[in-house]
């Protein structure tokens, strides 16, 4: 196994935080452009009805633990949660309102 640079560990933790936040975005996007009546619509419906910031935050650290650098993550911190809190509530509420 190679050593990793500290700009590999932090770009990939970066983005594997980016990307599970950006999931749930992913589903509003598939129900605009899919219509909420189609196959995929209606699936993506059904995860936002159950989904929960803990899931969100859960994917994540299983993200962290599937990298290839996962011998130099941390779990999720409280600063990083703190940072992704208000997004993820602000658009799991939007949908859930939407589409509940």
């Amino acid at each position: 196994m190679r050593k990793a640079s500290l700009e590999e560990v932090v770009q990939d933790r970066s983005d594997r935080i980016f990307n599970g936040v950006f999931q749930i975005k992913s589903w509003e996007n598939t129900i605009v452009d899919e219509g909420a009546d189609s196959e995929a619509g209606k699936n993506a419906i059904n995860i936002i009805k159950n989904y929960t910031i803990e899931d969100v935050f859960n994917d994540i650290e299983e993200s962290l633990q599937s990298s290839p650098f996962a011998q130099y993550h941390c779990s999720l911190t409280a600063s990083e949660k703190m940072l992704i809190t208000p997004f993820i509530l602000a658009v799991l509420n939007k949908l859930k309102s939407e589409y509940s």
